[in-house]
């Protein structure tokens, strides 16, 4: 079992993953790194791929998600999964809330 497996809000490890967007890591494991990313209106994730499925939702807001080629209009309570090795590229049109899971763990998001 994880040392302290709650992480309270307000205690999560920041990342600043690209200007206008924080990554809050709430849960990291053995096999899921679990997280709350924080867009702001006209943020990118810039294209990128990585080795870990990743699954995520969106709270709040409107971003375009392109996926392998193919761009997603994505509201409140649309859902993505992204096979690892896949290009992808995340913009916010709004202010957004995504809670998203990567496995494995993304290791390189770990504090040294």
């Amino acid at each position: 079992m994880a040392k302290n497996p709650i992480t309270r809000k307000g205690e999560a490890r920041k990342l600043d993953r690209a200007p206008g967007v924080i990554v809050n890591i709430m849960t990291d494991h053995q096999q899921i790194t679990l997280c709350e990313v924080l867009l702001d209106p006209g943020s990118v994730v810039p294209m990128h791929t990585h080795v870990h499925e990743q699954s995520g939702t969106l709270i709040s807001g409107q971003m375009e998600f392109e996926i392998d080629g193919v761009t997603h209009d994505l509201r409140p309570g649309d859902a993505w999964m992204i096979p690892g090795g896949v290009p992808h590229e995340a913009r916010a049109i709004e202010k957004c809330v995504v809670i998203e899971a990567f496995s494995p763990p993304r290791e390189d998001w770990r504090a040294p």
